[in-house]
């Protein structure tokens, strides 16, 4: 019995022996793969490839899908390059980024959190802003063609319009309607949309506070 190493390491992704089994020269064995650093292909709409150029470079972040900000944080890439295709059904094009593909828990027999045909979402940084007011995602409500938030007033919470400005997967930058310190809810939001008329009304504002609703 002797022992044979891999020229890389990886995980083990085929096996065509088992132990004991006589093999002939230049027989496969086992087949392994590095995940250490993976390829992904996303889809890029076409209404945003004139907006992020070439993006090559450009830091992305890689989440479960979930929406906008919900999806749990895998990892980061980088873009590599937008595909010189559209597709003439989906109207859109490839984008290839390659990421660090981090292990699970569990040691030596630990996974990589990126495999093979899995769907994650995609959130290409395109614009920085050293000094900006943003709320997350999960603040801004849609009504129409008016946006707004709930700010806290001491035991109230007061609906405060809003001009949104650029967003990206987990935050809205604000461009008028908030100041720095601002307190915005951002959960149960659409159940203070149905209580807002009676707290409007200035009557049992501790009612909103007694289901729970943290900024």
């Amino acid at each position: 019995m002797f022992n044979l190493y891999a020229p890389i390491s990886g995980v083990v992704t085929k096996r065509e022996a088992i132990q004991g089994q006589g093999v002939e020269p230049g027989q496969t064995i086992v087949e392994i793969a590095d995940y250490s650093e993976v390829m992904i292909e996303g889809e890029l709409p076409e209404s945003l490839i004139a907006k992020l150029g070439t993006a090559r470079g450009q830091e992305v972040r890689i989440s479960r899908p979930g929406g906008a900000g919900t999806g749990e944080m895998i990892s980061t890439g980088e873009v590599r390059g937008i595909g010189p295709v559209v597709d003439p059904v989906k109207r859109t094009a490839h984008l290839i980024i390659t990421a660090k593909n981090a292990m699970g828990e569990g040691g030596e027999d630990a996974i990589p959190k990126l495999k093979d045909g899995m769907f994650v979402s995609l959130g290409v940084v395109v614009r920085e802003a050293k000094e900006a007011v943003v709320v997350p995602s999960s603040a801004l409500i849609n009504d129409g063609p008016m946006q707004f938030v709930f700010v806290k007033d001491q035991d109230a919470y007061v609906k405060r319009d809003v001009v949104p400005g650029y967003r990206d997967d987990r935050v809205v930058e604000i461009l008028d309607g908030l100041v720095p310190g601002d307190v915005v809810v951002t959960r149960g939001v659409y159940l203070l949309t149905q209580l807002r008329p009676k707290a409007e009304a200035g009557h049992d504002h501790d009612h909103e506070h007694d289901h729970g609703h943290e900024p």
